[in-house]
C-alpha cells in the first residue's frame, strides 16, 4: 500500500488513489464522540406504583379496624347478660396536711469537731475480724510490720495473714471472683 501524504484536511488516499470524503462522514468523524450535556440532568419520573411500605401500612390498618369492629358486633351466648366493664376514673391523691413545719435548731459555734481515738495495738499472733473493702468479713492474723509492699511474702502464707506496711495493712485472702489468694489492702 503507497501512503501519499494529504494535501488537505477533506482529502485522503487509500491504495494510492485521491479521494474525499463525503460531507456527512465528515461532520461525523469531525464532531464530539458523545452529545454535550449542557444543564442539569432531569429528575427521573415519580413511580406509578405505590411503595410496598404504604400498601403494608394499609393492610395494618385496615386488619385494625376489622378486628375492633367484629369485637363491638359481638352478641353475648345464650343465658349470659352483657355488662359494660369497669370505668376507670381517677381518684385525687389525699395529700395530709401539716399546720406546723420543722423548725431549725441553733447551734452555738464553735460546731463540736471529730476527735481522733486510738484504737488498741495490734499483737503479733493476734487476730480480730476485718472488713474488706467489698464488705466480705475477714479473721485476721497479725504478723508484724514491714517497710515496704515489695517485701510482703510471696509463699508460705495462710488465708487472713496480715502485715502492716505504713498506715495500711494487707491481708492475704481470696478476693471473690478471682481463683488465687492474693495479697489485699483492707
Amino acid at each position: 500500500m503507497k501512503t501519499v501524504p494529504p494535501t488537505s484536511q477533506n482529502r485522503f488516499y487509500a491504495d494510492g488513489y485521491d479521494c474525499e470524503l463525503p460531507p456527512d462522514v465528515r461532520t461525523l468523524l469531525l464532531g464530539p464522540r458523545r452529545p454535550r450535556i449542557l444543564g442539569r440532568p432531569k429528575p427521573a419520573p415519580p413511580a406509578t406504583r405505590l411503595p410496598t411500605w404504604l400498601l403494608a401500612l394499609a393492610a395494618v390498618i385496615l386488619l385494625g379496624a376489622l378486628v375492633i369492629w367484629s369485637t363491638s358486633q359481638r352478641k353475648p351466648a345464650h343465658g349470659q347478660v352483657s355488662a359494660p366493664g369497669p370505668i376507670m376514673t381517677p381518684t385525687p391523691a389525699i395529700i395530709p396536711r401539716s399546720d406546723t413545719a420543722p423548725r431549725a435548731v441553733l447551734v452555738q459555734l464553735p460546731v463540736p469537731r471529730a476527735e481522733l481515738i486510738r484504737l488498741p495495738q495490734w499483737q503479733v499472733g493476734e487476730q480480730r475480724v476485718v472488713t474488706m473493702p467489698y464488705g466480705l468479713q475477714v479473721l485476721a492474723t497479725y504478723k508484724g510490720r514491714l517497710p515496704t509492699t515489695d517485701i510482703l511474702p510471696a509463699n508460705g502464707n495462710a488465708l487472713g495473714d496480715t502485715w502492716a506496711v505504713g498506715d495500711n495493712f494487707w491481708t492475704f485472702i481470696t478476693a471473690p471472683g478471682s481463683a488465687a489468694a492474693e495479697w489485699i489492702d483492707p
